[in-house]
């Protein structure tokens, strides 16, 4: 971790929480201001944080699909209900 660190490769580290606390002792021991250098590294991670985050907006839609399934459903509504409609008719008439 301590090179993944150095390196900022960030995606190596278990987690924010646990790589604070990894910091602090780190900074400790080093003998140097452990708030600036966890400030540094969340100033960093907000910073790639920012850069991945997905735009869903600019997602194309497609409406085909829902319209399809819906089309796919209705279709199963109606075998059925002729499928339980023919079985009830040839029961009664038993």
């Amino acid at each position: 971790y301590l090179q993944a660190l150095e390196e900022e490769d960030y995606c190596v580290l278990p987690g924010e929480v646990y790589t604070v606390g990894f910091l602090r002792s780190y900074a400790r021991f080093l003998d140097i201001d452990s708030e600036s250098l966890v400030n540094t590294f969340r100033m960093k991670i907000n910073a790639t944080k920012l850069e991945t985050t997905f735009d869903y907006s600019k997602q194309e839609r497609k409406p085909w699909l829902q319209d399809q399934y819906l089309v796919a459903k209705v279709l199963q509504f109606y075998r059925a209900f002729k499928f339980f409609k023919t079985n009830t008719m040839e029961e009664s008439k038993r």
